[in-house]
């Protein structure tokens, strides 16, 4: 009642009041709830910070990880005062696994065996077949870990012992060798990144999965130099070893083992024993016919003319090729390869004369064999040539062909009318060729008559050669252009042995360096411990 007395003045006048009033309570606590930290806020705005702080650093922690800083900072073994990181230690081990690891996986999927290294197993799941290795202390038999961790670290050792003696040998990589270091890497580079062909990844991409997150590129570069170095090291004490023989070592040596040098000229048939066959064929059915072939036989044209007469249909064609039968300049290595060890010993007996024929039987055939010289030292010169090839596809129709050889034609065309020098094909050589010579600019130095297919052989033996000679060839391999160099006074014979005496004076150097106290090895075994154990997982 008394409400309803009051005019609408008044009644509005109080609810405004009540409104204010209730609208100041409400900013009074909001303003201590914006204002105040309780003692709950504070823990909890504590509990927050701190989580923030350890996301942090596992964050950049992971970073650095990833980064692969910690691995190259990790000294895990020491060669005199020269420190081999974590990263280091990784990436010529991995090296070692995955090329036996690669090898043993292309042989065993395309032939069905494997060489002694299963590549579905762990290296330390797995005895060590190869003959590097002695058994251990305890009379086990090391495993491919074992293998992998000495090749690694002798490998490691050798490398940074040479690169120790660069400076007083007045040795360093010059501007060519960072030249080609740079080409392999772009190689490299794009290799990996075809995405088609390749993998279709970045470089350091590559280098992560392939040898862990402490290898990247400015790491690969390094390495690469590294490398490089210790390798001119050892061609400058080679060189420095060849140049210092004497005749009456060289002449000593091949005395001492002139099985390795003599060589003969001789023809060879087998006739094979095939008891399976439809029309099967004994052991004296294949002397037989042997017998009757050499007595037909008179000279080596003779003999390709009978070999191809005697020689199965499918063989036919085979045995047209003067190649398949006569082999001049052979030495006792290859002779065995083509034919069979008693052909080897009656071809190389010191009782042996030119024209010289028989039939040799052996268990898998009877061979007919003319010897045209007998074992003699091999007094031919060898040639230095440069070439670039571009290869044929396999299966390559002549009209494919065609194109290869017309593309030579146009390359070699540029060649001329460009600088036309030796420098500018060696250039031309490391882009552009698909021979494996192509890093070196195409250079093969000391070829030897017997050595390449014929038209290349052919072209680099031709009487009228001269230094600069140049031009387009084919051969079962594609097109190539050649460049010759220079004839080699010096026969193949007497070459050979300087090499390998200036290697057994080189090996001998090394082993004197690596016994310095100034290149002790130290290895911190924990620690290569556990890397070889983390890079000898199966799956890589």
């Amino acid at each position: 009642m008394a409400k309803e007395q009051k005019s609408k003045a008044e009644l509005y006048r109080e609810e405004r009041k009540a409104r204010i009033a209730k609208a100041s309570k409400g900013k009074k606590r909001s303003s201590v709830s914006v204002g105040v930290n309780t003692a709950s806020d504070k823990t909890d705005k504590k509990i927050a910070i701190g989580v923030v702080a350890v996301l942090a650093v596992v964050l950049v922690a992971w970073l650095v990880s990833f980064l692969g800083i910690p691995q190259r900072l990790d000294t895990v073994m020491t060669v005199g005062t020269q420190k081999v990181s974590a990263a280091e230690y990784t990436y010529y081990y991995r090296q070692i696994y995955l090329s036996t690891y690669q090898q043993s996986y292309y042989i065993q999927s395309q032939y069905g065996f494997n060489l002694g290294f299963d590549y579905t197993q762990s290296p330390e799941d797995q005895e060590y077949t190869g003959s590097d290795m002695e058994a251990n202390e305890d009379g086990s038999k090391p495993t491919w870990a074992d293998y992998f961790r000495k090749s690694t670290e002798d490998t490691i050792t050798q490398i940074k012992t040479l690169c120790a003696q660069a400076e007083s040998l007045g040795v360093s990589l010059d501007e060519d060798d960072l030249k080609e270091i740079d080409s392999s890497i772009e190689e490299l580079r794009a290799s990996v990144g075809d995405e088609e062909n390749g993998q279709g990844v970045s470089l350091n991409v590559y280098f992560r999965n392939n040898y862990g997150s402490g290898v990247n590129e400015k790491f690969f570069r390094e390495m690469a130099e590294q490398e490089a170095l210790a390798q001119k090291v050892s061609e400058a004490k080679q060189e420095e070893f060849t140049n210092a023989l004497t005749d009456d070592e060289i002449e000593a040596y091949y005395d001492e083992n002139k099985d390795s040098y003599d060589v003969v000229d001789v023809a060879v048939f087998p006739v094979a024993i095939d008891e399976d066959a439809e029309t099967p064929v004994t052991a004296d059915d294949a002397k037989a016919k042997a017998e009757e072939m050499l007595a037909k036989v008179k000279d080596n044209d003779s003999f390709v003319k009978y070999a191809q007469e005697y020689a199965s249909e499918d063989d036919k064609e085979t045995y047209a090729d003067a190649s398949a039968t006569v082999f001049d300049l052979i030495s006792q290595e290859n002779l065995t390869g083509t034919s069979s060890e008693e052909v080897t010993e009656w071809a190389f007996s010191e009782d042996r004369k030119d024209g010289d024929k028989t039939v040799i039987e052996t268990d898998t055939a009877a061979y007919v064999v003319l010897l045209t010289s007998a074992r003699y030292r091999d007094e031919s010169s060898t040639v230095d040539v440069r070439h670039i090839l571009l290869q044929y596809e396999d299966g390559a129709t002549d009209e494919q062909k065609a194109e290869v050889n017309a593309q030579a034609e146009e390359l070699y065309e540029a060649w001329k009318n460009g600088d036309a020098t030796e420098a500018a094909f060696g250039e031309l050589a490391k882009t552009d060729s698909a021979d494996s010579s192509a890093s070196n600019g195409g250079l093969i130095e000391n070829v030897a008559k017997g050595q390449m297919v014929e038209a290349f052989e052919n072209w680099c033996f031709d009487e009228s050669r001269k230094p600069g000679d140049s031009g387009v060839i084919q051969t079962e391999y594609g097109a190539h252009i050649m460049y010759f160099v220079e004839k080699n006074d010096e026969p193949l014979w007497k070459t050979n042995i300087k090499s390998t005496l200036a290697g057994e004076k080189f090996n001998e150097y090394y082993e004197e360096l690596k016994a310095q106290d100034a290149n002790k090895v130290v290895t911190k075994e924990s620690k290569v411990e556990r890397l070889v154990k983390k890079n000898s997982k199966v799956a890589l």
